[in-house]
């Protein structure tokens, strides 16, 4: 039988399984390889932050010194 941060770890590392029930856990715990096992209560890390979409900034455009795109530039 699986204790308690066991159960939870199996459910952190694989998001899909917050509703199975002790026997489903068991039966991934079953499964997995002994290194897979170890490495269940260790730390996880924590997921890197996302950019915006679009292309990266350069630090010399911002400011009065960056591009003026609007149309009104032109004339």
């Amino acid at each position: 039988m699986l204790d308690d941060k066991t159960k939870a770890a199996i459910r952190a590392r694989h998001g899909g399984l917050q509703n199975a029930d002790d026997y489903q856990l068991q039966q991934i715990y079953d499964a997995m390889t002994p290194q897979a096992r170890a490495a269940l209560l260790e730390p996880v890390p924590a997921p890197k932050q996302k950019r915006a979409p679009g292309p990266p900034e350069s630090p010399g455009t911002q400011g009065k010194d960056a591009p003026n795109d609007s149309p009104e530039s032109d004339v």
